[in-house]
């Protein structure tokens, strides 16, 4: 029960901190374009020149946006007061996103232009918020960024590669660091592994989003590979650096009294590690193993870099077609939040149950 109440706490705090990005200070209410005059303003694109824009708003904070998400965002948590677009775009943006509203612009027709202004700014807002209410307005935020247009289903899609790169990759990271560290141990194979060893554990110095380049674009360039096997592999290979590095660490910290006492016993090989060397080995790393995927799980965000649908690329998409920023940032926020306590907690559960008794 403990377990579920702190993930609806993670998921409520989300909740209400969307519900405060979109409320405004009706302090200051717009009736008309002079009011904004000393304000900071944001413009998209070039409605107008800027000798004609300090005209029309004399003192005001000129603010140029390149993207429509961009512009929408800088009126949305309150960096610029109103927005000011070329007629067209403008219009396209008010039809699309229902919280904004144009305001009478004297200048509009010589510059062909669209003041945009939230609806929280202006006269009658304190009544509409009232009537609304903070839940109902963030439930309509949430319901028209993801429910609406099968955007859900996008999201699902993203944490399905997201998700799937994960698991593979931390997988693999396991299966190359031990296969590495057995074949260290190795008579013979040792002098193969020691070189492949170490241009792994060199190669973690890199980025990983380099490494995945690399990856996709060199070693898988002619193969048909799917580039979210190809991202695992990569951060597979990026993580078992550090793996290789915290098993040999944690091994060799074991006294090799216990390795003598373990032969006395008449353990050997695997025997030996199973029952003797693991238990005491295991114990310090698993923080440092927690750390380790946890990181990798961050890096899985890069999948959009070749073209993958991850969370991230969703969030982007979601954005470029309702042009809401907050809402799909604050969801896979949420979803790697507690992906990364799951991945702790499930290593906590594995701790508390192989270590109970020590």
């Amino acid at each position: 029960m403990i377990f579920l109440r702190k993930y609806f706490i993670y998921l409520t705090f989300l909740l209400a901190l969307l519900g405060l990005t979109g409320c405004k200070d009706n302090d200051f209410i717009i009736y008309s374009a002079e009011d904004l005059h000393g304000s900071p303003i944001a413009i998209l694109g070039h409605p107008a020149s800027d000798e004609e824009l300090e005209e029309i708003f004399p003192d005001s904070d000129i603010k140029h946006f390149k993207s429509s998400s961009e512009f929408l965002l800088a009126l949305s948590i309150g960096k610029c007061d109103a927005g000011i677009a070329e007629k067209e775009e403008g219009y396209y943006l008010l039809d699309r996103n229902p919280d904004y509203e144009a305001l009478d612009f004297a200048y509009a027709d010589s510059c062909s232009a669209v003041l945009i202004v939230h609806k929280s700014l202006l006269p009658g807002s304190l009544e509409s918020i009232h009537e609304d209410g903070f839940i109902d307005s963030s439930i309509s935020r949430i319901h028209r960024s993801i429910l609406s247009d099968g955007y859900w289903k996008l999201i699902l899609k993203g944490f399905g590669t997201t998700f799937s790169m994960f698991i593979l990759g931390i997988i693999f990271a396991f299966v190359l660091a031990v296969l590495m560290l057995g074949m260290n141990s190795h008579r013979y194979l040792k002098y193969i592994s020691g070189p492949i060893s170490y241009f792994i554990g060199t190669i973690h110095n890199v980025p990983s989003i380099v490494l995945i380049f690399f990856f996709y674009y060199v070693v898988f360039a002619s193969a048909h590979v799917s580039g979210i096997l190809v991202c695992a592999i990569a951060l597979g290979v990026y993580t078992s650096g550090s793996l290789i590095s915290v098993f040999k660490v944690h091994l060799n910290q074991v006294d090799k009294n216990q390795h003598a006492a373990a032969q006395m016993l008449g353990l050997h090989g695997w025997k030996k590690y199973r029952y003797v060397i693991l238990p005491q080995a295991v114990k310090p790393m698993l923080p440092l193993i927690a750390a380790e995927s946890k990181v990798l799980l961050r890096a899985t965000t890069y999948a959009g870099y070749i073209s993958e649908v991850d969370l991230v690329k969703v969030t982007e998409i979601i954005r470029n077609q309702t042009y809401d920023v907050l809402v799909p940032l604050l969801l896979v926020s949420a979803i790697f939040l507690i992906l990364s306590h799951l991945i702790v907690d499930a290593l906590s559960a594995i701790y508390n149950k192989a270590f109970r008794y020590d």
